[in-house]
């Protein structure tokens, strides 16, 4: 099959798809995202037989099946990079003192709730399975409830499948953790079908209502806030803030800070960079 050129969207194609990925999901790809529309979207333009992204908008417009192709752009363009135990600082600090301190004051109830907010294709969340399993011996027999939500309904297909090339599963584990927690399977690796279990994998906008959801211990709300402007955030806080538990813990990524207390959180004294608690706690 023959391939198409590497083409370039033009500024109004390129503000149309901007629009309606701002629109669907609240994020925000600024003209420095330029190059996401212009790689990500080939393939798309391959498949329908597109000359280019103009021809792809007027099919977004008009087209019979502009609804499967607009949530196609979508899950083309918001497809983070990530990896297992991604910031190991913050998985060491969990290890060390968030969840030890959690799971002492939930020891009368045995139950544990942990929210990974925007899991993308779940390496962070088989990472905290695979810390649960192998530091916390103390949990069995506890309720451990491990949620998992994302935009993307093809993102969520591959995580709950829990495959992944040799690319991925070396990005983050030893060879001791793949030898432990994977299973290769024709060249790839499978995580182990009793961590997938844990794992309560959901569709969640986090930019539209949620859902009703059982009070979280641990929200980890990493690397997705920096797409979003500054009412949307207040909305996702005001939100968090109502699924977290009063005593509970949101995490956010490396570059993310909530400097503004009407965002109803305030960082927690004593931990480590991005690690939140509620102002009404």
């Amino acid at each position: 099959m023959s391939m198409l050129p590497l083409f370039s969207a033009s500024e109004d194609a390129a503000a149309f798809i901007r629009r309606i990925v701002r629109e669907e999901t609240g994020v925000n790809l600024g003209p420095d995202k330029q190059y996401l529309i212009d790689t990500r979207l080939q393939p798309i333009l391959r498949q329908y037989g597109l000359a280019s992204h103009g021809d792809l908008v007027g099919k977004l417009r008009n087209g019979a099946a502009r609804d499967v192709l607009r949530r196609a752009v979508i899950e083309a363009l918001l497809t983070p990079e990530t990896s297992f135990f991604r910031d190991r600082h913050v998985f060491s600090y969990l290890e060390n003192l968030l969840l030890p301190s959690v799971i002492a004051s939930r020891a009368a109830e045995r139950q544990l709730r942990i929210w990974s907010a925007a899991s993308s294709s779940g390496q962070e969340i088989y990472s905290l399975a695979m810390l649960l399993a192998e530091k916390f011996p103390q949990l069995r027999g506890w309720t451990v409830s491990l949620l998992a939500t994302d935009v993307s309904e093809r993102i969520l297909a591959y995580a709950r499948a829990g495959c992944y090339t040799r690319f991925e599963a070396q990005r983050g584990l030893t060879e001791e953790q793949r030898r432990k927690y994977l299973m290769e399977r024709d060249g790839d690796f499978q995580v182990r079908k009793d961590l997938r279990q844990l794992v309560d994998f959901r569709i969640l906008n986090l930019t539209a209502k949620w859902p009703p959801l059982p009070p979280m211990d641990i929200i980890l709300l990493r690397n997705v806030l920096i797409y979003f402007n500054d009412e949307t955030r207040r909305d996702i806080f005001a939100q968090a803030a109502c699924a977290l538990r009063r005593d509970g813990v949101l995490i956010l990524g490396a570059s993310e800070t909530i400097v503004r207390s009407e965002f109803g959180f305030r960082p927690r004294l004593g931990t480590a960079p991005g690690v939140y608690e509620r102002t009404d706690g």
